[in-house]
């Protein structure tokens, strides 16, 4: 452990050789990285090899683990200067700052994973551990579940248990990781938007404007029967044979025998309706 803190110290005197940069010169730099010098890209990431020391000393980490946040974020110190300009009216500090933290953040999530087995199966996981490589060993192939279980002197289940449940905690991934180590884009990113669909809307209108047309050829009071019945009207819910009899102030036996009669006639080569698929597009239950 000392020896990590000294590596971490030695790599802070080293870095201390390089000077800060005045705005002028960051801009100046900031031009000659736009026309693809790679020179001034190194100066720039060299010269500010010290803010990326100083935001990983924000985050709380075990001792030791210091220098991996560092070259994490030094990846992502060099992907600001890439993109970096003059143009942006902004020191490079407070323009590098986010995308350092964002690669320092990334590497945290990717390397702990979003749920951890609990201490007791994590115990027996190790020993699952210990025990396949000795079986592995011996028998010169992996061991089945129950031969482990008998080494261990436990239950197959158990054992069967423990190891479904850590490959099923290891295959959980967050939809803010990226999507691989050379591009910017989440997970969240490539997952399609379902709210709104123009395809989708366009066809509904269409069924919608057909299904109408047919109904107007309908008697009026097989219209109301059908238009509360499957909720043509897009209201809270569909009614029952109760709440449609109420409204319209007849028998719940009128109202069924009302919606079996247009339904026989939206039926009928006469309405040219076969498709009862589109009367429900527009039941809401």
């Amino acid at each position: 452990m000392m020896k990590k803190n000294c590596i971490m110290k030695e790599y802070v005197d080293q870095i201390k050789a390089y000077p800060l940069l005045s705005a002028d010169e960051e801009k100046d730099l900031a031009d000659r990285i736009a026309h693809n010098d790679k020179a001034a890209k190194i100066r720039l990431v060299q010269c500010n090899l010290r803010l990326v020391v100083a935001i990983v000393q924000r985050y709380s980490v075990p001792e030791g683990a210091e220098m991996d946040l560092v070259q994490e974020g030094n990846i992502g110190l060099m992907a600001a200067a890439s993109k970096f300009r003059s143009s942006f009216k902004t020191r490079f500090s407070t323009y590098a700052f986010y995308w350092i933290s964002q690669y320092i953040t990334r590497y945290i999530r990717i390397k702990n994973p979003l749920i951890t087995l609990p201490y007791r199966k994590e115990e027996l996981l190790r020993r699952i551990h210990i025990a396949r490589e000795f079986l592995v060993s011996h028998f010169k192939r992996d061991p089945e579940v129950h031969e482990i279980a008998v080494y261990l002197g436990l239950q197959d289940s158990l054992v069967k248990e423990v190891i479904q449940y850590a490959q099923t905690v290891q295959n959980i991934s967050s939809i803010d990781n990226a999507v691989d180590s050379e591009s910017d884009d989440c997970i969240s990113d490539l997952l399609p938007d379902y709210t709104y669909s123009p395809d989708i809307y366009i066809q509904k209108e269409g069924i919608r404007e057909y299904v109408f047309s047919i109904l107007s050829r309908l008697p009026k009071n097989e219209q109301l029967v059908l238009y509360y019945r499957y909720n043509l009207g897009n209201l809270d819910k569909r009614l029952s044979l109760r709440e449609i009899a109420d409204i319209l102030c007849v028998s719940q036996e009128c109202v069924r025998k009302t919606e079996r009669r247009a339904m026989k006639r939206l039926r009928d080569t006469e309405y040219q309706f076969r498709d009862e698929d589109c009367m429900r597009e527009y039941i809401v239950v």
